[in-house]
């Protein structure tokens, strides 16, 4: 059998022959081998050192051990706060632009830039208690302020209105109850 090499790579070979072609694989590419093996964490189960005179249960030591890191998802939300949290922050973010743009004008009218602005403290008394403004600002003229505000607000409700499940079991969450405890 004599065959002729017509084309050859590293990852196979054609070889003709007189009465028939074929593919031969001369080289199988190799699966790369690892030069260090994977470090498994071994499970430790002393992540939690009790330094007070206190026992603690199973699971209270169970959810201590998941570190400072672990956010507990509650298990009711007060809708009405939220959404009153989120228009609070909303008009927050409206003042700033507001009061920003008016103060630029200003600034622009007298004809100085920031840097060359500069308040005098001592004419103006400024009550040492004052009532808290009430007062919301109207809508933006910035529609990126606003487009950020109605996605803020879509975003919290879509992930308050979702079913949540709970990162604790039902003996964690009584173990914070009581690790809560004096």
């Amino acid at each position: 059998m004599l065959g002729v090499v017509l084309f050859c790579s590293f990852s196979k070979c054609v070889v003709s022959d007189d009465s028939n072609q074929h593919e031969q694989k001369s080289k199988l590419k190799q699966p790369r081998k690892r030069r260090f093996k994977k470090r498994t964490r071994p499970a430790e189960n002393n992540l939690v050192v009790n330094l007070s005179s206190t026992e603690l249960t199973n699971s209270e030591e169970k959810l201590l051990s998941r570190g400072l890191n672990f956010c507990p998802i509650p298990a009711n939300i007060n809708n009405l706060q939220l959404e009153t949290d989120v228009d609070q922050f909303a008009r927050r973010l409206r003042l700033k632009e507001h009061f920003n743009r008016q103060h630029k004008k200003t600034l622009q009218e007298a004809g100085m830039n920031d840097s060359e602005y500069e308040s005098d403290k001592e004419d103006k008394c400024i009550p040492r208690f004052k009532k808290k403004s009430e007062w919301n600002p109207p809508r933006s003229k910035n529609d990126n302020l606003e487009s950020f505000i109605s996605s803020i607000k879509t975003e919290v409700k879509s992930s308050v209105s979702g079913k949540r499940l709970r990162n604790l079991s039902e003996q964690e969450s009584q173990a914070i109850n009581n690790l809560k405890k004096p």
